[in-house]
């Protein structure tokens, strides 16, 4: 699959999770693709540097990217099959900027990321870090849920199709066709879902039209949503015949969640896309409401042609 080739995979030092690396072998495997492993840590403050001088102990901060590579190559070694090779590597400055800037300098087609967690129990979050990557980088962003599975079982596409906005059908094509070939792989259930509204009926209940016109206009509204879904879904049904579709009123940023938790879903495929006409600064609202309320994984899809506000750094040395 062409754009789950090159894969970046994240770790999280403090809560390195083995499954997480195991779903992104496995698809490396699968796809016949290069997968390399990369942590993120703070680069030290000058006084802490000065400091550490002055007490002559010189190249912390080198230091600190040797004993980090150290722990990550034994962490991959640990977790990976013996035949495949997974270069490592460490990236030194703020978290976001720098996977955004490896992305760029070696033309990564996929991030996978462990997800965040927060609190006591370690549940997941979608925080900072992850939030920027979903806004600002230029490929398609796996959150990787935690958990004991090593396959997904069913997966959710989440689709808003328009026939008068030519880059969000194409966005919805990417997205049908990230998650039918997911679902292949996988050998999971597809279920597509697509959530409608038909936003003047209260107005036009204030204006005093009638009950019967209004939810004429409803059942109307609904058809022409439904007929879009089921078009786009047609285009992928010979690889996957038995695709559910769920075409549901209400608001897309509670719907999505609770159909997700209703059949049991392991990931959810969605789109990403500004409205603001700054470049990778917005997720859309539905998209942000979808991520607080959802418990599993998450691969988020950009619109074609689309462009990271981040640009290169400097050079930096070769760890490989």
């Amino acid at each position: 699959m062409k754009r789950l080739k090159n894969i970046l995979f994240i770790s999280n030092g403090e809560f390195r999770d083995d499954a997480a690396l195991e779903h992104a072998l496995h698809l490396a495997k699968t796809n016949k693709t290069r997968l390399s492993v990369a942590e993120v840590i703070e680069e030290l403050p000058r006084d802490m540097l000065d400091l550490a001088g002055s007490m002559k102990i010189d190249g912390l901060q080198e230091l600190m990217v040797r004993d980090s590579l150290k722990e990550l190559r034994e962490y991959i070694a640990r977790v990976k099959p013996k035949e495949m090779r997974v270069p490592a590597k460490i990236l030194v400055g703020t978290s976001f900027l720098e996977i955004i800037r490896e992305v760029l300098r070696k033309k990564h087609r996929l991030v996978m990321i462990d997800a965040e967690r927060k609190g006591e129990f370690g549940e997941l979050l979608f925080g900072s870090t992850t939030m920027h990557l979903m806004r600002k980088c230029p490929c398609p962003v796996w959150v990787v849920k935690p958990t004991e599975s090593r396959r997904y079982m069913r997966i959710v596409a989440a689709v808003d199709p328009d026939p008068f906005d030519a880059a969000r059908d194409a966005l919805n094509s990417r997205i049908m066709e990230l998650a039918s070939r997911l679902a292949q792989t996988e050998e999971s259930r597809l279920h597509v879902v697509h959530a409608w509204s038909l936003p003047t009926r209260k107005i036009l209940l204030s204006r005093n039209v009638p009950q019967q016109e209004v939810e004429w206009m409803s059942e109307e509204t609904e058809r022409v949503h439904r007929a879009r879904v089921e078009a786009l879904v047609e285009k992928f049904a010979a690889k996957l015949p038995h695709t559910k579709v769920h075409i549901v009123e209400g608001d897309a940023g509670t719907l999505i969640p609770q159909l997700a938790t209703e059949v049991g879903a392991d990931l959810i495929v969605m789109g990403t896309v500004s409205r603001t006409g700054i470049a990778g600064f917005l997720i859309g609202n539905s998209a942000e409401r979808v991520l607080r309320h959802v418990d599993c994984s998450v691969l988020a899809v950009k619109p074609e042609g689309f462009e990271t506000p981040v640009t290169l750094g400097e050079p930096d040395a070769e760890q490989d």
